[in-house]
């Protein structure tokens, strides 16, 4: 079974991310393949190349690729505002209060208002944050074989 969670650091501090919804998730991956594939066909196109298949990339490389592309190519403002309010309720602060343990802090409450609002400027580690939640959630994917696996499965129904 696969971790429902991550710890990630950026400049000491920890954040936790989490797993998005299964319909939010699949929903942002095939958004984040349609940038991807279409990055890449436009490389392939300008360098005169054929569009290679990553097959060697280990999954969390192909991940993460997908989710910076993704977040910084790709989108349109409102699927971006999207994807960046749904990463976000995913990420929590690392918090010990008097030296105890460190648990969550949610970044953004149930409404989408931040929970934290120091980060709320921070735009580089919004984009870090939103590119770890995309990958954590992407590597699943690309582990068991990605769209390749997929297109077998219904192939072979």
């Amino acid at each position: 079974m696969t971790p429902k969670t991550k710890i990630v650091e950026f400049a000491g501090t920890r954040y936790q991310v989490r797993k998005l919804s299964p319909d939010v998730g699949s929903f942002i991956l095939g958004k984040a393949l349609m940038v991807g594939i279409k990055a890449s066909e436009e490389s392939a196109a300008s360098n005169g190349d054929a569009v290679a298949a990553p097959d060697k990339a280990a999954p969390e490389d192909m991940a993460r690729a997908i989710a910076f592309s993704f977040v910084f190519r790709g989108a349109d403002f409102e699927t971006h505002r999207f994807v960046q309010g749904k990463c976000l309720a995913v990420c929590s602060r690392m918090e010990s209060k008097d030296g105890g343990p460190e648990l969550p802090m949610p970044i953004v409450n149930d409404a989408g208002a931040w929970a934290i609002p120091e980060i709320r400027d921070d735009v580089a580690l919004v984009m870090r944050l939103e590119v770890e939640v995309l990958a954590f959630n992407f590597t699943d994917f690309f582990a068991v074989g990605g769209l390749n696996a997929m297109a077998g499965q219904v192939s072979a129904a």
